[in-house]
């Protein structure tokens, strides 16, 4: 499984929250910062870092203790609430 391309996005932490920022946008039409809990804000960082869907789904296990499969459909999740949001991931 190939890792995904986040180098046009940089995540911050501001006043008790996290935010993915993207930095290549044009600045017309402004696309706005995204908001992300701790679990989402892990799962970028997993993302940038290289890691593939289904390693991060293994972490989930053994941190969590969640099925392969509730892991897994976790993750989709929040990659299709990115995309929703207009986020290329």
């Amino acid at each position: 499984m190939q890792s995904l391309d986040l180098s046009g996005y940089r995540l911050r932490y501001v006043a008790g929250l996290y935010w993915l920022l993207d930095i290549t946008q044009p600045g017309v039409p402004y696309q706005k910062p995204v908001p992300l809990n701790e679990t989402g804000a892990e799962f970028f960082r997993l993302f940038a870092g290289g890691s593939t869907k289904e390693e991060i789904a293994g972490m989930c296990c053994r941190e969590f203790g969640l099925s392969k499969e509730e892991a897994l459909q976790d993750i989709e999740q929040f990659q299709m609430d990115l995309r929703r949001q207009g986020v290329r991931i």
